[in-house]
C-alpha cells in the first residue's frame, strides 16, 4: 500500500474490515451484521472504523440512518470484487489442499516401479494434472533441484539423506545377455565376467554405470555406449555385447537372460525422492503416502 497519500494509514485494509464493511452495508446495520458474521457488534464496529482510517476516508453516515457516502458507495464495490477473489483464492487453495485440482510432474528412471505408483495415485486423485520427465539418476536430482520435477521415482546408490525420500525396493546389479549366451545358464557371476571388449553401459550419471565404476574402484571402458534402457536391451539382443542393467529391467524380453554379479554390495535401491521443503504439498504427499504403502524391500 502506499503510504504517501494523504490521510491513509499504513496495513489498515484486511479481509476482515472488508467483509465487515460489505456485512454492514448488506445487513443494514452494525448489530445485523454482527449476527451475520458471529462477531460482536463492537467488533464489527471496529473493523468498519478501522477500514477507514486505512482509506483516510468516511464510509458510512452513522447519524440516523446508516447511510453510504459517496466515496462508500464507490468503493462497496471494489470491496465486492476484492472479496470475491479472495474467496476463488480460497477455493482454489481448498481444491489442491483436498486434491481436486492441481499438477504433479513426476521424474523417473524405473518406469517398471513408477508407473504403478502413478497409476495408484490417479486412481486415488483423477483431478490431479499428471506430467512425467524420463531421465537417468543425475539428471532427475538435476531436476527435482530446479523444481523442474516435483517428486522422482529413482535408482540410488543409497537414500539420499537429504531429500525425503521412500525406499521401494532393493535391485541387484547384473549382466544383461542373449539367451544363447553361456553366461544365460549361470544364477551369479562375478564381476570380472563383465569384459571390457563386450560391454555395453549407458550414459555418464547413470546409476548402473555409477555403481560399476565404485565397485571396480576405476572405470572400466565399455565398448558401446547408449542413451535409454530401451537401447541398451536391443544392443545386447543384436549381438552387440552384454549389458549393464538392474534385475527386472530385462522386462521378460525373451531375448535376454539377467545374471545378477555375486558381489552382494553391488546393489541399489529405488526410491520415490523429493525435496523436503516439497514434502508438505498435497500432491507430493499423498504420492509419497502411496509409495510407502507400495514398498516391497527385496533382499
Amino acid at each position: 500500500m502506499n503510504s504517501d497519500v494523504p490521510g491513509r494509514r499504513e496495513g489498515g485494509i484486511t479481509v476482515a474490515a472488508l467483509r465487515a464493511f460489505v456485512a454492514v452495508v448488506e445487513a443494514g446495520g452494525f448489530s445485523a451484521a454482527a449476527q451475520m458474521l458471529g462477531l460482536s457488534q463492537p467488533s464489527v464496529s471496529a473493523q468498519v472504523h478501522n477500514l477507514e482510517e486505512a482509506c483516510g476516508l468516511r464510509l458510512l453516515h452513522r447519524r440516523g440512518r446508516l447511510e453510504l457516502t459517496e466515496d462508500g458507495r464507490t468503493l462497496l464495490v471494489r470491496a465486492r470484487l476484492a472479496l470475491a477473489r479472495v474467496d476463488e483464492f480460497a477455493r482454489a487453495a481448498g481444491d489442491l489442499t483436498a486434491l481436486r485440482g492441481g499438477r504433479l510432474v513426476l521424474g523417473f528412471s524405473s518406469p517398471a516401479f513408477a508407473m504403478p505408483l502413478l497409476a495408484r495415485f490417479s486412481a486415488a486423485h483423477p483431478q490431479v494434472e499428471i506430467a512425467t520427465r524420463i531421465g537417468n539418476t543425475g539428471r532427475l536430482l538435476a531436476d527435482l533441484a530446479g523444481c523442474q520435477a516435483d517428486v522422482a521415482v529413482m535408482a540410488c546408490a543409497a537414500p539420499p539423506g537429504e531429500h525425503e525420500t521412500v525406499v521401494i525396493a532393493r535391485l541387484a546389479l547384473g549382466l544383461a545377455v542373449r539367451v544363447d549366451d553361456p553366461l544365460a545358464r549361470l544364477a551369479a557371476v562375478p564381476l570380472q565376467a563383465a569384459r571390457p571388449a563386450l560391454l555395453i553401459q549407458r550414459e555418464p550419471g547413470s546409476m548402473t554405470r555409477l555403481l560399476f565404476e565404485r565397485a571396480h574402484a576405476a572405470p572400466l571402458p565399455p565398448s558401446l555406449v547408449v542413451g535409454s534402457r530401451e537401447a541398451l536391451k536391443e544392443a545386447v539382443a543384436a549381438g552387440l555385447g552384454q549389458g549393464l542393467l538392474f534385475e527386472g529391467e530385462t522386462a521378460h524380453d525373451p531375448r535376454l537372460a539377467f545374471v545378477p554379479f555375486c558381489a552382494p554390495e553391488v546393489s541399489a535401491v529405488v526410491c520415490a525422492v523429493a525435496l523436503r521443503e516439497m514434502r508438505d504439498v498435497p500432491a507430493v504427499a499423498a504420492f509419497l503416502g502411496v509409495a510407502s504403502s507400495s514398498r516391497h524391500l527385496q533382499g
